[in-house]
């Protein structure tokens, strides 16, 4: 067991591949505890094989298991790490920023409907007129414009300081080796010596 400091955002990561890895455990787990087809109890074979499958299929759940408690106990460092940096606060924040992309897509359908402005109107109806669609004032839409750059920047603002608080590290306490080297922390380097990445 060693101790790791390493980012919130490589943190994450961490937590990812071990899920994956009790993932993968359960996957193996279910397919040793399917029941083995037999005709008879000729099959004598089949049953020491069904015996055999359900142990190493409990053993796997075993691990299963101790593998939840490692992802628990990283979450939990990764929850309070986040909690003393305000990300909860920061997601928050860029979820309601996101809205930029709201007034972007509102400004883009008006300049891309190729509707005409006041000015550019005939100044009467003749047999030749047809029906155009009216853009809002330029003063209007110079007030949009500035409302889509004034978002983006707010926008922008919320997605880099959740992206340097992602960057703040954290101490993983106690991780055992094989949790490290399955979350890429450490890797194995020939005849079972570890080596820290």
């Amino acid at each position: 067991m060693a101790n790791y400091t390493i980012t919130l955002s490589r943190a994450h990561k961490v937590v990812a591949r071990i899920q994956t890895h009790a993932d993968e455990l359960l996957e193996r787990a279910c397919r040793l505890a399917t029941p083995v087809a037999v005709r008879s109890q000729e099959d004598a074979g089949a049953r020491i094989l069904t015996s055999k499958r359900i142990d190493e299929s409990l053993a796997l759940l075993r691990r299963y298991e101790e593998t939840l408690d490692v992802l628990k106990c990283l979450r939990t460092a990764i929850h309070k790490t986040q909690h003393a940096l305000g990300v909860d606060a920061l997601l928050a924040d860029q979820n309601f920023h996101a809205q930029a992309a709201a007034y972007q897509k509102v400004l883009a359908t008006i300049e891309e409907s190729g509707a005409s402005e006041w000015e550019r109107l005939p100044s009467r109806t003749n047999e030749s007129s047809g029906y155009t669609t009216l853009m809002p004032s330029s003063s209007a839409m110079g007030e949009l414009r500035d409302l889509v750059a004034k978002k983006k920047s707010l926008a922008h603002a919320a997605e880099d300081a959740l992206e340097d608080a992602n960057q703040e590290s954290l101490t993983l306490v106690g991780i055992p080796d094989e949790y490290a080297v399955i979350a890429g922390l450490i890797r194995r380097v020939g005849c079972g010596s570890i080596s820290n990445t």
